[in-house]
Parts: structure tokens; sequence; C-alpha cells
């Protein structure tokens, strides 16, 4: 069940028979002074809607939740101020930021362009410079999970050429295919229709991407092409899973 009005400036979420309130805007005094400085009325609250979570990373594999901010939308500046920010106290408790990780959504690469004003990132080897400390940099790094996903969302519109050969999306559906008509056990059992022909919303699911174009996924399309009439008991013993090359 979605929110349901409590108060007039208030809202109650209603979760699996759990009852919680919903917050308002806090991005911080930063984002505050900026929001007044567009003309924006400070009087009037608004409820949040996400929540703007930063999490640090250490290089020996320790992970916690720094920061979060009840927002609605978090614009490119609202990220810039909270950003440095956390980049700030983390230094100031004995903590080195040497890169950032995000997805490649709008506000994130806007975020990134503000600390390109007279080049690209790509020119600027995505290289953030600090104003925390000036002596030290940050690197932007992309997720992963984004990356594929948008691999795979671009093999659904057009094939891609790699070494004068070319991959394209039928290669996965005619494996599929081929994996449930012709095969007892199914060589890449998570697969389904959503994966193989996602529709607009499955499009944006990252996990069905990663299950798609994974080890199994390539261990799937190679036997596909090698055993077009399925195994038969023609599976060689010697066969192992790291021979599935393109």
């Amino acid at each position: 069940m979605g929110p349901t009005m409590f108060q007039e400036d208030l809202a109650m979420s209603n979760v699996t028979g759990k009852q919680r309130l919903i917050g308002f805007l806090e991005l911080g005094e930063d984002a505050k002074n900026f929001h007044i400085l567009k003309g924006g009325d400070t009087k009037e609250l608004q409820l949040a809607g996400h929540v703007l979570q930063f999490i640090f990373l250490g290089d020996t594999g320790f992970r916690f939740p720094v920061a979060f901010f009840a927002t609605r939308e978090a614009t490119a500046p609202d990220i810039y101020t909270a950003f440095w920010m956390i980049v700030s106290e983390l230094e100031d408790c004995g903590f080195e930021v040497t890169y950032t990780c995000m997805d490649g959504g709008v506000h994130n690469r806007s975020f990134v362009k503000l600390h390109f004003t007279n080049s690209s990132p790509r020119l600027g080897n995505f290289c953030l410079k600090n104003p925390v400390n000036p002596q030290k940099h940050v690197y932007v790094i992309m997720d992963i999970s984004h990356g594929i996903k948008k691999i795979r969302n671009g093999l659904l519109k057009k094939e891609l050429y790699i070494d004068e050969k070319f991959v394209q999306w039928s290669h996965w559906v005619k494996a599929y295919q081929w994996d449930l008509t012709s095969n007892p056990i199914r060589l890449h059992h998570k697969l389904t229709k959503a994966h193989i022909y996602p529709d607009h919303v499955e499009r944006m699911r990252n996990y069905l991407a990663e299950e798609t174009l994974n080890h199994d996924g390539a261990l799937q399309v190679f036997t596909w092409k090698r055993y077009p009439l399925g195994f038969n008991n023609n599976f060689p013993a010697s066969y192992s899973r790291c021979d599935c090359c393109f």
C-alpha cells in the first residue's frame, strides 16, 4: 500500500501492516541556502519520497553507510554540496576518499560535469579536483552493474562489432529458446522471458542484465553454437565451463 495522508503536512505509509511516518526534505544547510538563493519558499515544508545515501567502502572491505538525506529528487547541486561535505567529515576522522562509485543517472552525470566547466569528464579522465584538499583528487567510477545494463540495452537496439565479428541480441534469444526446447536440464535455469524480452520497466533492472550476460549466459550461447541439436548424450566429459569463450 502506498503513502496515505495522515495530516496536512505529514504522511503515513502502511507496508505489510507496519505503519511509519515519512519525513520532510532535509538536504543540509548548504542545500537549504541554495534553495533560498533561487527564490524558493522555505516556510512550506515538503515531504520526502526518497533517501540519498552515501556508503563508505574501504580498501580492506570495511563498509558503512556514513550519511543519508531525505529528498524528493537530489539534483546535481544537492549532490555536490552533500558529497564534498561528507568527504570533509571523513578526512577529519582520518579517512581518505580516493574514488566515488555511482550509476549513470542523469543527476549523477550532471554532478560529475559540474567539475569540468572547460572540458568533458572523459578528457579529464574522470578525475575530480578536491576542494577539501587541493593536493588530492577523487576519481569517478561508474557502477559495473549499470554498465552491463547499458551494454544489454545497446544490444537490444543494434549489433556490436568486436574484432571484425558481430554480436547480436538474437544470439541470446536463440540460445534461450534452444535451452528450453532441446535440453532436459537447462544450462541457464535462471533465465526467464523478462531477461530475454524485457519491457521498458524490465530494461531498467540491473540484475536482469547481469544474469543474462554472466558466465552462465556465455556458456549457454557457446554451447548452442556448438550443439545446435541439443546434447543427446554427446556432451563431452572433458567439457569445462572455462571453454566458453567467444
